[in-house]
């Protein structure tokens, strides 16, 4: 009995002298003597390679350099230095205050209204696109870069993922970076004064509003506006109209034959406001001659009924 207190007493003895001191809770299942080599050369120091074994979610980050540990002010250095052990099982082996951190050393820089959130908002373990990440309490590593990782998709899947292309960070609406030019419907005329929603009306979908950007019938005119006409004149209204205004007519392209009144002759060369005065919607008279034309003959071959 005495001999097993005393193998006891010169084993804490021994590893008094060894150990600068107890390991913090995170680490505590390294402590004695037989794990040492799992942190530590034999008479070297603690080695990053052997954290990174561990750490192997940092180690990912800092393979395709993303990250704060991948920054010019972390990448390099011994874990150690921000991280040091043998504190104490309460020391706080990560020293981290939010309210001092740059963020701009990871690779999300902030901007925008996105300066103003509180880290709790993002940071959140729904967020962390790693399941066995999700598992760590109070980290705040492995978010997700893309924005429907915090946001609500209000295009509900109908427009992408990249909301770069049409938003900022200052705010969600309106869309800054969209330019119509881009799209397939290009915006000419008086269609550059008109109101979005005029065009791309809020509907319900899946129980909740949505604004319909894709899909739009815009291969003519009626699906915006009444047709006048009632397809007198077909669907394809810019045969007639430009979009700077309804009366301003596309002469080059009207038909004046599907008209009641054909052109023929040299009517064909006259100019529209010669007949149509005051506009081109105008109906001027027609059924004789003498509603445009003066009468040469001074009425000698009119013949009474």
């Amino acid at each position: 009995m005495k001999i097993f207190l005393f193998c006891i007493f010169i084993t804490s003895l021994t590893f008094a002298q060894i150990s600068p001191g107890e390991l913090t809770t995170a680490h505590a299942d390294l402590e004695g003597l037989s794990n040492c080599t799992k942190c530590h050369e034999l008479g070297e120091k603690v080695l990053n390679s052997k954290c990174l074994d561990c750490h192997s979610e940092i180690k990912s980050l800092i393979t395709v350099d993303e990250g704060f540990h991948s920054s010019g002010d972390v990448k390099g250095k011994d874990c150690s230095k921000c991280h040091p052990e043998h504190f104490g099982r309460n020391f706080r082996i990560v020293n981290f205050n939010p309210d001092e951190f740059d963020h701009n050393k990871t690779s999300f820089k902030l901007t925008g209204s996105h300066l103003k959130t509180d880290c709790d908002k993002c940071h959140q373990s729904k967020n962390i696109k790693d399941t066995k990440m999700r598992e760590r309490k109070g980290t705040y590593l492995g978010l997700n870069f893309y924005c429907f990782s915090c946001h609500e998709d209000n295009h509900q899947k109908t427009l992408g993922d990249d909301c770069n292309a049409c938003h900022n960070t200052e705010k969600f609406k309106p869309a800054v970076k969209f330019d119509h030019e881009k799209a397939k419907f290009k915006l000419t005329g008086l269609h550059l004064k008109v109101n979005c929603i005029k065009c791309h009306q809020i509907t319900i979908k899946d129980g909740k509003d949505f604004q319909k950007f894709v899909g739009l019938n815009y291969r003519n005119c009626s699906p915006c506006h009444n047709d006048v006409h009632k397809e007198k004149f077909g669907k394809d209204c810019k045969n007639c109209h430009v979009t700077s205004g309804f009366a301003v007519i596309n002469r080059k392209g009207f038909d004046h034959s599907k008209t009641n009144y054909p052109l023929v002759g040299k009517h064909k060369i006259v100019s529209c406001d010669k007949c149509h005065k005051m506009s081109v919607q105008e109906k001027p008279k027609y059924n004789k001659c003498t509603d445009c034309h003066s009468d040469q003959h001074k009425a000698q071959f009119i013949i009474d009924d």
